[in-house]
């Protein structure tokens, strides 16, 4: 497989994450993610959560979506390096959120940085950074 094939499979991969999460399924999402995947979560230059394993991840995740009526990713700019054709890559991808609920409206500025592996034909994330750069909640 070429490396634009590579970079092709790991941008669908990461705007697929996304989707299901604005669908609240926070499973579907997941089979993005190796079973020992790490999560972190940093703001304000600071780590505020970091999780180990997908069980983590899921019940983090589900807790959040819970008090969330919608939620809509809009990924922008993605910069993907292919370290090992078909083996391992890096993603870093530009985001808008929007968050709804019933008590208030959330929007943040984020970037994705992503550390993949491909398993049997399948890219897979192995570590996530979320850096929230701004957030607004009105």
């Amino acid at each position: 497989m070429s490396e634009l094939e590579n970079k092709l499979e790991i941008s669908f991969l990461v705007d697929e994450i996304s989707y299901q999460l604005d669908q609240k399924d926070a499973e579907k999402a997941l089979e993005a993610f190796t079973e020992d995947a790490v999560l972190n979560i940093e703001e304000d230059g600071h780590t505020i959560t970091s999780l180990c394993s997908n069980p983590a991840i899921l019940t983090e995740l589900n807790k959040r979506l819970e008090f969330v009526n919608y939620m809509f990713h809009n990924n922008g700019t993605k910069n993907i390096q292919v370290i090992s054709l078909d083996q391992k890559a890096t993603a870093d991808t530009s985001c808008i959120i929007k968050m709804a609920s019933n008590q208030a409206t959330t929007d943040e500025d984020v970037y994705f940085h992503d550390k993949l592996i491909k398993v049997n034909g399948y890219w897979y994330i192995v570590e996530r950074t979320i850096e929230i750069i701004t957030k607004s909640i009105h």
